[in-house]
């Protein structure tokens, strides 16, 4: 019953969520009361002695919420929280209290789920296309250049247009870095590479919920705006960033109220 109804929720197979401790973290990707969110962990335990002993009792559950224990206790402020495993290998620093989160997502090279790679053939292809079309121009006359290099010219546009992209993820995936902060008044998405940077903010009451599906980055939703980001990590990583940062969210909402 549990999964079935986990099922209608998000649309997705149970199995397809990720885990925590052997428990399916989903809490991330459904809207729901925290009342009825704990009612249906109680229900997707994984021990059959920790579920409800029988459906009378799961009824009375959650027709009085109350008596459920209490699964989102806050804990003393500043003690650090730990809601998964952290992915093996991530260099992702994450450092999360009752009152603040921060996420580091330093430079990766090339070790973002494959991209960087394909960026390093794009960079070569444009450096040499470059090359070639610059000795052409050194080579021919000025009529010769008209007739010939010119339409040349606007045929290559789009490939180093293309290639320029590539050449800039790479640079990126080497020097870039990106930051995340969540405090109980505001938060702040930040990104650097080598002298550029860049700087999204807003108010912590603003945001609605964050999510990842399928092969999209993670997104925080801020009413109207959208702000992706973590998309240079690989899906593990981003599944685990947004279990945690959902989970922090839910449990300052929770304090306040």
């Amino acid at each position: 019953m549990g999964a079935t109804l986990l099922f209608l929720l998000t649309h997705r197979s149970p199995a397809d969520l990720p885990q925590c401790r052997m428990k399916i973290d989903f809490r991330s990707r459904v809207q729901a009361s925290p009342e009825f969110a704990d009612w249906l962990e109680k229900m997707l335990e994984p021990a059959a002695e920790d579920r409800f002993k029988s459906a009378v009792e799961a009824l009375k559950a959650l027709q009085t919420p109350r008596s459920l224990p209490n699964l989102s206790k806050q804990l003393p402020q500043n003690q650090s929280l730990l809601t998964g495993r952290r992915p093996n290998g991530s260099r992702i620093t994450l450092q999360k209290t009752n009152k603040r989160l921060f996420v580091k997502i330093p430079p990766m090279g090339l070790q973002t789920k494959g991209i960087h790679q394909f960026a390093l053939f794009g960079s070569i292809a444009f450096g040499f296309t470059s090359i070639v079309f610059y000795a052409l121009i050194r080579s021919v006359q000025s009529l010769l250049f008209v007739l010939t290099v010119a339409p040349l010219f606007f045929c290559l546009l789009p490939f180093w247009l293309i290639g320029l992209s590539m050449l800039c993820i790479l640079v990126y995936g080497f020097f870039g870095s990106s930051y995340l902060e969540i405090d109980a008044s505001s938060f702040h998405l930040r990104w650097k590479c080598l002298c550029f940077s860049g700087k999204v903010q807003g108010q912590t009451a603003d945001i609605e919920k964050v999510e990842r599906w399928s092969k999209c980055p993670p997104v925080i939703w801020e009413k109207d705006h959208k702000h992706t980001f973590a998309d240079e990590v690989t899906p593990v990583e981003q599944d685990w960033l947004v279990a945690e940062i959902s989970d922090f969210l839910e449990r300052l909402s929770s304090s306040k109220s």
